[in-house]
């Protein structure tokens, strides 16, 4: 059977299936990617880099500079009668603004974390050096902590320009996820089916934990959010159609084809056509396959047109041709690597994935929710279920610790620990040293803190309620 291209016309409904499926790859040929969001803003101010400033600057200007001074190549779009760039192209990476003008790069598929650990450090140096020439920096957090949502940016992007009115009716904060939120992403490859469900339920069953480690947006509008990941708080907010997380995939008969009947069901934003996003929000992506979507007459669907679709979906999880966790805040330097290195020890060694899948099916669906609620609520101080805590000391090996407080005390801030040297046997088994990306972790591990909770008692306390304290310390 024919490698499946973008261009490919869809004849029948198997081929979206196919279409995940061409993803796995076998063990040695899997590979590792990272995406980061970023708040600019200017130092003097405090206040985000708009889309173009009175004196020639912003975003637009600094995404021009960096093109330069990079080798990036730019792709632009249309808007008001002028072309204007809404990504750069380098070797397999990309540079975007989100709506809200949060800065992403999207990596490129690399072998290893030492790969993946130099491309964040290189972007950060390279992207930081053009920021700060202009007094600008970038704000590695979850949420702003001061910003209104008047005061954000609107980036002139056609997909966006699509989806905003959308979004403006889908829950109570569609445009805060939308343009007052940065996350991290890990991107990871599956061998094979069997594989995408283990490691689908992997990640679901943990990512309440991953939530809480991360958690990094404890302000908003100038004060306490109220959360540890206001973030997370957003999305629980935001279209239910397509964000809430997939437990379907801990029933019998999870799979490719259970995953496309899923995605099928959300409904589309838009369908890219010379250049132009053609506005298709609420259609089945079923009525366009058979020509009943009035808006694509005469449009015949193809598998880039599937393959957008599935960008549009904002689980936690995410299957395209590879799996992307979307759990984690915002965050700065070795953050970054860390949450990839996290995933990967989890997940790409057989010994560890099959513990964490034990564990990760321990709890129930209703013990899930309850769970996911307290990370982002509460951070490492949110409660674990029972389950959870007596599944993983009952599967630790020799020598390993096990959960302190297991039972019905279990807190995040007990199970982290265990996680992290389940993490860093199956990254050491690698034989890369990538176990020293968990170094950052392990020092949140030894405080029993995430970083929303150190710097909100950070801010209570000795930066007395300031947030210039907290910009410098956030700031990359």
């Amino acid at each position: 059977m024919p490698f499946p291209t973008p261009e490919d016309e869809i004849t029948r409904a198997e081929q979206l299936v196919e279409w995940i499926a061409s993803g796995a790859k076998p063990s040695a040929r899997r590979r590792i990617g990272s995406e980061h969001e970023k708040f600019p803003y200017w130092r003097a101010t405090r206040e985000p880099l708009g889309w173009r400033e009175a004196d020639g600057a912003g975003l637009a200007d600094f995404l021009a500079r960096l093109a330069s001074a990079g080798g990036w190549e730019a792709r632009c779009e249309d808007h008001d009668g002028e072309r204007v760039p809404v990504a750069l192209l380098r070797g397999g990476a990309s540079v975007t603004l989100e709506p809200g003008g949060q800065v992403e790069l999207s990596g490129a598929p690399r072998a290893d974390l030492n790969a993946v650990a130099r491309e964040i450090d290189d972007f950060l140096a390279e992207s930081g050096g053009l920021a700060s020439e202009s007094g600008a920096a970038f704000l590695g957090m979850g949420a702003p902590p001061e910003w209104s949502l008047s005061r954000m940016p609107r980036i002139p992007k056609g997909r966006y320009s699509t989806i905003r009115p959308y979004m403006r009716l889908q829950g109570r904060s569609g445009y805060d996820m939308m343009h007052r939120s940065c996350t991290v992403q890990v991107n990871l490859d599956f061998t094979d089916e069997a594989d995408f469900v283990v490691m689908f339920r992997v990640i679901l069953g943990l990512q309440p934990v991953a939530t809480a480690l991360f958690a990094n947006s404890p302000f908003l509008d100038g004060d306490e959010s109220g959360f540890a990941s206001r973030r997370m708080d957003f999305w629980r907010e935001t279209d239910a159609a397509r964000c809430l997380p997939p437990d379907f995939m801990f029933e019998d008969g999870a799979g490719y084809e259970r995953w496309t009947r899923y995605a099928l069901g959300v409904p589309m934003y838009f369908v890219r056509r010379g250049g132009s996003h053609v506005d298709v929000t609420g259609a089945s992506f079923g009525d366009f396959m058979a020509g009943r979507e009035e808006r694509l007459s005469g449009v015949r669907p193809c598998l880039g047109d599937w393959d957008d679709h599935l960008t549009t979906i904002f689980t936690p999880v995410r299957a395209k041709r590879w799996l992307e966790i979307r759990d984690a805040d915002g965050a700065c330097s070795g953050m970054l690597a860390a949450q990839a290195a996290f995933w990967v020890g989890l997940l790409y060694d057989a010994e560890a994935k099959a513990r964490c899948l034990e564990a990760a099916t321990a709890a129930t669906s209703a013990e899930r929710d309850a769970m996911r609620y307290a990370a982002l609520r509460y951070g490492m101080a949110g409660g674990v279920p029972e389950s959870l805590a007596r599944a993983l000391d009952a599967g630790r090996g020799a020598g390993e610790s096990g959960v302190s407080g297991s039972g019905d005390g279990a807190r995040f801030r007990d199970v982290v620990p265990v996680l992290l040297e389940i993490s860093r046997g199956g990254l050491e088994r690698r034989g890369l040293g990538e176990e020293r990306f968990l170094d950052p972790l392990w020092r949140l591990a030894d405080m029993g803190l995430s970083q929303a909770e150190r710097r909100l008692g950070l801010w209570r306390g000795e930066w007395r309620r300031d947030f210039a304290p907290l910009y410098e310390d956030a700031s990359c």
